[in-house]
Protein backbone atom coordinates (compact mmCIF):
# COMPACT_ATOMS: atom_id res chain seq x y z
CA UNK A 1 0.00 0.00 0.00
CA UNK A 2 3.22 3.05 0.75
CA UNK A 3 3.86 2.13 -2.50
CA UNK A 4 0.83 2.74 -4.26
CA UNK A 5 0.54 6.68 -3.17
CA UNK A 6 3.73 7.90 -4.40
CA UNK A 7 2.46 6.57 -8.10
CA UNK A 8 -1.36 7.37 -7.99
CA UNK A 9 0.38 10.98 -6.85
CA UNK A 10 2.50 11.54 -10.07
CA UNK A 11 -0.35 10.06 -12.41
CA UNK A 12 -2.80 12.69 -10.64
CA UNK A 13 -2.50 16.01 -12.51
CA UNK A 14 -4.36 18.71 -9.60
CA UNK A 15 -4.95 21.67 -11.70
CA UNK A 16 -7.48 19.55 -13.67
CA UNK A 17 -8.98 17.49 -10.74
CA UNK A 18 -10.47 18.30 -6.94
CA UNK A 19 -12.03 21.76 -6.93
CA UNK A 20 -10.71 22.85 -10.63
CA UNK A 21 -11.98 19.72 -12.08
CA UNK A 22 -14.12 20.73 -15.52
CA UNK A 23 -17.56 18.81 -15.25
CA UNK A 24 -18.96 19.63 -18.54
CA UNK A 25 -15.69 17.77 -19.65
CA UNK A 26 -15.17 15.42 -17.65
CA UNK A 27 -18.68 14.24 -18.79
CA UNK A 28 -17.82 14.35 -22.64
CA UNK A 29 -14.76 12.32 -21.28
CA UNK A 30 -16.85 9.76 -19.88
CA UNK A 31 -19.11 9.86 -22.57
CA UNK A 32 -15.76 9.39 -24.97
CA UNK A 33 -14.66 6.70 -23.02
CA UNK A 34 -18.42 4.76 -23.20
CA UNK A 35 -18.31 5.23 -27.39
CA UNK A 36 -14.33 3.51 -27.02
CA UNK A 37 -16.08 0.81 -24.63
CA UNK A 38 -18.48 -0.19 -27.30
CA UNK A 39 -16.74 -0.10 -30.10
CA UNK A 40 -13.89 -2.58 -28.05
CA UNK A 41 -16.92 -4.72 -27.07
CA UNK A 42 -18.13 -4.88 -30.94
CA UNK A 43 -14.68 -5.26 -32.33
CA UNK A 44 -12.95 -7.36 -29.35
CA UNK A 45 -14.75 -8.78 -26.61
CA UNK A 46 -16.61 -7.92 -24.00
CA UNK A 47 -14.16 -8.42 -21.26
CA UNK A 48 -11.78 -6.56 -23.01
CA UNK A 49 -14.12 -3.40 -23.72
CA UNK A 50 -14.51 -3.42 -19.87
CA UNK A 51 -11.16 -3.36 -18.79
CA UNK A 52 -10.52 -0.12 -21.21
CA UNK A 53 -13.98 1.27 -19.58
CA UNK A 54 -12.61 0.97 -16.30
CA UNK A 55 -8.85 2.04 -17.32
CA UNK A 56 -10.38 5.37 -18.83
CA UNK A 57 -12.34 5.99 -16.32
CA UNK A 58 -9.43 6.11 -13.80
CA UNK A 59 -7.23 8.65 -15.98
CA UNK A 60 -10.25 10.74 -16.20
CA UNK A 61 -10.40 10.26 -11.99
CA UNK A 62 -6.68 11.03 -11.84
CA UNK A 63 -5.94 13.04 -14.79
CA UNK A 64 -9.61 15.23 -15.31
CA UNK A 65 -9.18 14.38 -19.02
CA UNK A 66 -8.93 10.97 -21.16
CA UNK A 67 -7.02 11.85 -24.22
CA UNK A 68 -3.32 12.81 -23.50
CA UNK A 69 -2.99 16.62 -24.63
CA UNK A 70 -6.76 17.72 -24.02
CA UNK A 71 -5.95 21.03 -22.12
CA UNK A 72 -3.66 21.90 -25.14
CA UNK A 73 -5.82 21.02 -27.89
CA UNK A 74 -8.93 21.79 -26.51
CA UNK A 75 -8.03 25.21 -26.03
CA UNK A 76 -6.32 25.68 -29.19
CA UNK A 77 -8.93 23.74 -31.35
CA UNK A 78 -12.71 23.90 -29.53
CA UNK A 79 -14.51 26.71 -31.10
CA UNK A 80 -15.25 29.64 -28.83
CA UNK A 81 -18.66 29.46 -29.18
CA UNK A 82 -18.55 25.54 -28.68
CA UNK A 83 -16.58 26.14 -25.43
CA UNK A 84 -19.19 29.04 -24.55
CA UNK A 85 -22.08 26.04 -24.87
CA UNK A 86 -20.52 23.86 -22.84
CA UNK A 87 -19.37 26.03 -19.42
CA UNK A 88 -22.95 27.33 -18.98
CA UNK A 89 -22.00 27.47 -15.29
CA UNK A 90 -18.65 27.96 -13.73
CA UNK A 91 -17.78 29.16 -10.05
CA UNK A 92 -14.92 32.03 -12.11
CA UNK A 93 -16.95 35.28 -10.74
CA UNK A 94 -19.53 33.61 -8.97
CA UNK A 95 -20.87 37.18 -8.35
CA UNK A 96 -23.72 36.78 -10.95
CA UNK A 97 -26.78 34.95 -12.18
CA UNK A 98 -27.00 31.01 -12.42
CA UNK A 99 -29.31 28.87 -14.97
CA UNK A 100 -30.94 26.97 -12.48
CA UNK A 101 -33.05 23.34 -13.78
CA UNK A 102 -35.39 24.54 -16.40
CA UNK A 103 -34.84 28.29 -15.78
CA UNK A 104 -33.99 30.59 -18.68
CA UNK A 105 -31.20 31.89 -20.30
CA UNK A 106 -29.45 34.86 -18.57
CA UNK A 107 -31.07 38.31 -19.89
CA UNK A 108 -28.92 40.45 -21.71
CA UNK A 109 -26.86 42.48 -18.65
CA UNK A 110 -24.67 45.11 -21.76
CA UNK A 111 -27.61 48.18 -20.28
CA UNK A 112 -24.32 50.65 -18.44
CA UNK A 113 -25.59 51.26 -15.26
CA UNK A 114 -22.94 53.68 -14.51
CA UNK A 115 -23.94 56.52 -16.06
CA UNK A 116 -27.29 56.84 -14.75
CA UNK A 117 -25.40 56.48 -10.88
CA UNK A 118 -22.82 59.32 -12.35
CA UNK A 119 -25.99 61.74 -13.75
CA UNK A 120 -27.82 61.46 -10.09
CA UNK A 121 -24.25 62.24 -7.82
CA UNK A 122 -24.03 58.59 -6.49
CA UNK A 123 -20.47 58.30 -8.64
CA UNK A 124 -18.54 60.62 -9.47
CA UNK A 125 -15.58 60.70 -12.35
CA UNK A 126 -12.22 59.55 -11.34
CA UNK A 127 -8.73 59.01 -13.03
CA UNK A 128 -9.21 56.01 -13.53
CA UNK A 129 -12.74 55.64 -14.54
CA UNK A 130 -15.09 56.25 -11.45
CA UNK A 131 -15.30 56.25 -8.00
CA UNK A 132 -18.00 56.28 -4.96
CA UNK A 133 -18.15 59.69 -3.16
CA UNK A 134 -17.33 60.08 0.01
CA UNK A 135 -20.91 61.63 1.37
CA UNK A 136 -22.79 58.44 -0.40
CA UNK A 137 -20.71 55.73 1.28
CA UNK A 138 -21.18 57.39 4.97
CA UNK A 139 -24.79 57.01 3.67
CA UNK A 140 -24.41 53.14 2.91
CA UNK A 141 -22.71 52.81 6.49
CA UNK A 142 -25.27 54.62 8.12
CA UNK A 143 -27.42 51.71 6.99
CA UNK A 144 -25.77 48.75 7.36
CA UNK A 145 -26.51 48.59 11.54
CA UNK A 146 -30.29 48.33 10.02
CA UNK A 147 -29.29 45.20 8.06
CA UNK A 148 -30.15 41.75 9.67
CA UNK A 149 -26.47 41.05 11.33
CA UNK A 150 -27.70 36.88 11.38
CA UNK A 151 -28.44 36.53 7.94
CA UNK A 152 -30.80 37.74 5.40
CA UNK A 153 -34.61 36.68 5.44
CA UNK A 154 -37.29 36.25 2.79
CA UNK A 155 -38.94 39.65 4.06
CA UNK A 156 -35.51 41.90 3.69
CA UNK A 157 -34.27 40.39 0.27
CA UNK A 158 -38.12 40.63 -1.01
CA UNK A 159 -37.61 44.07 -0.90
CA UNK A 160 -34.65 43.83 -2.85
CA UNK A 161 -35.51 41.23 -5.55
CA UNK A 162 -39.20 43.60 -6.06
CA UNK A 163 -41.10 40.02 -5.24
CA UNK A 164 -43.75 38.65 -2.67
CA UNK A 165 -42.63 36.18 -0.27
CA UNK A 166 -43.65 32.73 -2.21
CA UNK A 167 -42.51 34.42 -5.60
CA UNK A 168 -39.04 33.81 -4.74
CA UNK A 169 -36.87 31.00 -2.66
CA UNK A 170 -33.27 31.58 -0.26
CA UNK A 171 -31.04 28.81 -1.31
CA UNK A 172 -28.11 26.77 -0.36
CA UNK A 173 -25.01 27.83 -2.81
CA UNK A 174 -22.33 27.79 -0.18
CA UNK A 175 -22.91 32.05 0.02
CA UNK A 176 -26.01 33.83 0.03
CA UNK A 177 -28.09 32.82 -3.57
CA UNK A 178 -31.88 33.45 -4.29
CA UNK A 179 -33.89 31.78 -6.83
CA UNK A 180 -35.74 33.99 -9.04
CA UNK A 181 -37.75 33.69 -12.08
CA UNK A 182 -35.96 30.47 -12.50
CA UNK A 183 -32.53 32.17 -12.02
CA UNK A 184 -30.08 31.76 -9.46
CA UNK A 185 -28.78 34.96 -7.96
CA UNK A 186 -25.27 34.60 -5.91
CA UNK A 187 -23.80 36.89 -3.94
CA UNK A 188 -19.85 36.55 -2.91
CA UNK A 189 -20.27 36.72 0.59
CA UNK A 190 -22.67 37.48 3.72
CA UNK A 191 -21.02 41.28 3.39
CA UNK A 192 -21.77 41.42 -0.06
CA UNK A 193 -25.85 41.03 0.33
CA UNK A 194 -25.44 43.00 3.53
CA UNK A 195 -24.15 45.60 1.40
CA UNK A 196 -26.67 45.33 -1.38
CA UNK A 197 -29.51 46.08 1.08
CA UNK A 198 -28.00 49.34 2.33
CA UNK A 199 -27.14 50.53 -0.97
CA UNK A 200 -30.66 49.47 -2.36
CA UNK A 201 -32.06 51.84 0.48
CA UNK A 202 -30.14 54.69 -0.56
CA UNK A 203 -30.42 54.40 -3.81
CA UNK A 204 -34.56 53.97 -3.34
CA UNK A 205 -34.55 57.77 -2.10
CA UNK A 206 -31.49 58.68 -5.11
CA UNK A 207 -32.81 57.18 -8.20
CA UNK A 208 -36.27 58.01 -9.70
CA UNK A 209 -38.34 55.46 -10.78
CA UNK A 210 -36.01 53.18 -9.03
CA UNK A 211 -38.84 50.76 -7.98
CA UNK A 212 -39.61 50.50 -11.93
CA UNK A 213 -35.70 49.68 -12.66
CA UNK A 214 -35.41 45.86 -14.16
CA UNK A 215 -33.82 43.19 -11.53
CA UNK A 216 -31.26 42.81 -13.94
CA UNK A 217 -30.63 46.66 -13.97
CA UNK A 218 -31.02 47.24 -10.14
CA UNK A 219 -28.74 44.14 -9.34
CA UNK A 220 -26.31 45.69 -11.95
CA UNK A 221 -26.21 49.10 -10.23
CA UNK A 222 -26.04 47.57 -7.29
CA UNK A 223 -22.80 45.68 -7.74
CA UNK A 224 -21.68 48.95 -9.83
CA UNK A 225 -21.91 50.91 -6.32
CA UNK A 226 -20.62 47.89 -4.72
CA UNK A 227 -17.18 47.57 -6.72
CA UNK A 228 -16.50 51.20 -5.75
CA UNK A 229 -16.72 50.63 -1.88
CA UNK A 230 -13.33 51.51 -0.51
CA UNK A 231 -13.95 49.97 3.48
CA UNK A 232 -15.22 46.93 4.25
CA UNK A 233 -19.31 47.07 4.80
CA UNK A 234 -18.14 44.04 7.79
CA UNK A 235 -15.42 45.50 9.88
CA UNK A 236 -14.50 48.48 8.33
CA UNK A 237 -11.15 47.40 7.13
CA UNK A 238 -9.45 48.95 3.76
CA UNK A 239 -10.52 47.05 1.11
CA UNK A 240 -7.60 45.34 -1.25
CA UNK A 241 -8.54 45.05 -5.25
CA UNK A 242 -6.57 42.45 -7.48
CA UNK A 243 -6.43 39.96 -10.43
CA UNK A 244 -5.72 36.65 -10.21
CA UNK A 245 -5.91 33.36 -13.60
CA UNK A 246 -7.68 30.73 -13.28
CA UNK A 247 -7.25 27.87 -15.33
CA UNK A 248 -9.40 24.50 -16.29
CA UNK A 249 -8.79 22.03 -18.44
CA UNK A 250 -9.93 23.97 -21.57
CA UNK A 251 -10.50 27.94 -20.57
CA UNK A 252 -8.72 30.69 -19.02
CA UNK A 253 -9.71 33.70 -17.49
CA UNK A 254 -8.50 36.81 -15.03
CA UNK A 255 -10.92 37.08 -12.22
CA UNK A 256 -10.93 40.48 -10.29
CA UNK A 257 -11.19 40.52 -6.82
CA UNK A 258 -12.65 42.77 -4.00
CA UNK A 259 -12.25 41.52 -0.80
CA UNK A 260 -11.33 42.82 2.98
CA UNK A 261 -7.80 41.29 4.02
CA UNK A 262 -8.96 41.67 7.74
CA UNK A 263 -11.99 39.56 7.76
CA UNK A 264 -11.43 38.29 4.23
CA UNK A 265 -15.02 39.04 3.72
CA UNK A 266 -15.46 39.20 -0.09
CA UNK A 267 -17.34 41.99 -1.75
CA UNK A 268 -17.06 41.19 -5.42
CA UNK A 269 -15.45 38.82 -8.31
CA UNK A 270 -15.76 39.23 -11.60
CA UNK A 271 -14.43 36.93 -14.67
CA UNK A 272 -12.77 38.29 -17.63
CA UNK A 273 -15.77 38.71 -19.72
CA UNK A 274 -17.20 41.10 -16.80
CA UNK A 275 -14.50 42.58 -16.06
CA UNK A 276 -13.65 43.52 -19.53
CA UNK A 277 -17.26 45.11 -19.91
CA UNK A 278 -16.60 47.18 -16.67
CA UNK A 279 -13.42 48.11 -17.99
CA UNK A 280 -15.27 49.50 -20.81
CA UNK A 281 -17.65 51.12 -19.13
CA UNK A 282 -14.99 53.08 -16.92
CA UNK A 283 -13.13 53.91 -20.10
CA UNK A 284 -16.67 55.53 -21.67
CA UNK A 285 -17.46 57.03 -18.11
CA UNK A 286 -13.98 59.18 -17.67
Amino acid sequence: MRSERPILGRLRQPAYTGKHRCWPCTTLNVVLAGAITVLVAAVVAVGVALVVFAGALAAIALRGYLVPGTPTLTRRLLPDWLRNAIHTDTDVGADGWERSANGADPADDSDDPISRLLEVGILRRASDGYELRPAVEDRIQQRLPWVPAAGVDEGVVGDLVDREPGEFDLVERGTPAVLVDGRIRRWPSEAAIHADLAIHQVLSSAIDQWEATSLDGRLAALAAVRSAFDRCPACGGALDRSEHVVETCCSRAVVWTLRCPDCEAVLRERSTADAGQSAAARSASA
